[in-house]
């Protein structure tokens, strides 16, 4: 039950997130955002760590430099590159379509697991990435314009409201 209330958690502080990102995402950089969102996630993980007791376990002697490398790289490219491209895209797209990714990501590893470990999907990955992308593609349609439409016509919309302004 607590792994479900953690996941719980997990997704609304996602959302409310995106949500405090979508609307000052203008007043400060995406990397600004990204070392708020780093200082924010680690300061949970380092309270979360001291309350199971973990600081008596760790021994920097046992890390490794392919292990701090591999640390620095998802800091970098995992949270300060994706969470600027994602903070660049709220500022484009509405927020219900960026928010697809979280969808459509697992898809990806799949297939990049796939294509470089030999890893095959079974039966019931294939029907979840079917249904996925249907879903991906019912959202874009259910606005009544197909996926390359939408697009620019939200774009002419905008220049509308900004015209009449």
């Amino acid at each position: 039950m607590s792994d479900v209330l953690l996941l719980l958690g997990a997704a609304l502080s996602w959302a409310a997130g995106t949500f405090i990102s979508e609307r000052y995402s203008g007043k400060f950089s995406p990397v600004a955002l990204s070392g708020l969102e780093l200082l924010a996630g680690g300061a949970v993980l380092l309270v979360a760590g001291a309350l199971r007791g973990e600081f008596g376990a760790l021994q920097l002697s046992n890390v490794s430099a392919v292990s701090v490398a591999g640390w620095a790289y998802l800091t970098l490219m995992g949270t300060v590159v994706a969470f600027s491209a994602y903070i660049w895209l709220l500022k484009r797209v509405p927020s219900t379509l960026v928010a697809t990714y979280t969808f459509v990501n697992p898809i990806i590893a799949v297939l990049l697991g796939w294509a470089f470990l030999a890893e095959t999907p079974s039966p019931w990955m294939l029907a979840g990435a079917a249904l996925v992308i249907a879903s991906v593609a019912g959202l874009l349609w259910t606005r009544g314009q197909s996926p390359a439409v939408a697009k620019t016509s939200r774009k002419t919309s905008q220049l509308a409201q900004f015209s009449a302004r």
